[in-house]
């Protein structure tokens, strides 16, 4: 049985907002970085166990 239209429409819009999140937290991260980079070496390392 194939999944219903608004099951596969949630789905969609959970990709897109998870891939919207991701963006913007790389465009911070890249924000920070030019600011104070020593502060936030490893961002992405101590964010990622909470992104997944």
């Amino acid at each position: 049985m194939s999944p219903s239209p608004p099951a596969d429409a949630y789905r969609v819009l959970v990709a897109e907002a998870g891939g919207a999140l991701l963006a913007a937290l790389a465009g911070l991260e890249f924000a920070l970085r030019r600011l104070h980079p020593p502060e936030i070496d490893g961002l992405r390392e101590q964010l990622a166990p909470t992104l997944e």
